[in-house]
């Protein structure tokens, strides 16, 4: 049986060559492709992503800063209030249309799911990222459409 020692050096630098190489075909790859003449057309070039995020945070107040609970009395004093929301982005992006000017459009639809929802918790009007209504509740859920962009490509 033969052993065979690989100097540390020598494998560092045959992974840094295989990288490098596989950095250098896609630069080339991205080259062909760059400006409006590489415009693939605007169905065909198009994308679709979606994306869901959470947001949490705890807000603690000292001293006489504080929060109110909206009641049906007045409203109570809080030194505390939490967030926790789940957002989703749809974006859709068109390609750029073929010739020698290039228009492509982008469009974004937001949506909010409110996780946490009592008054006693998010209070003073909704925390950060919650919007309430008019009596301090949380608003469940909204959705609205978000960015709509025109691009353009010389």
């Amino acid at each position: 049986m033969i052993q065979q020692h690989i100097r540390p050096t020598a494998q560092g630098l045959s992974l840094g060559a295989c990288l490098f190489g596989q950095a250098w075909a896609a630069e080339d790859d991205r080259r062909e492709a760059r400006g409006q003449a590489g415009a693939k057309g605007f169905v065909e070039g198009q994308s679709l992503s979606l994306r869901t995020r959470n947001f949490a945070a705890l807000e603690q107040a000292q001293d006489s800063n504080g929060f109110r609970i909206p009641k049906e009395d007045g409203s109570e004093f809080t030194h505390n209030r939490r967030t926790w929301v789940q957002g989703t982005l749809l974006k859709y992006s068109s390609g750029y249309t073929r010739g020698t000017v290039g228009f492509g459009l982008d469009v974004a639809g937001y949506h909010a799911l409110s996780l946490e929802r009592g008054k006693g918790v998010i209070a003073g009007g909704g925390g950060n990222r919650t919007l309430t209504d008019s009596d301090g509740n949380a608003v469940d859920e909204w959705s609205k459409l978000g960015i709509a962009n025109l691009r353009l490509r010389v």
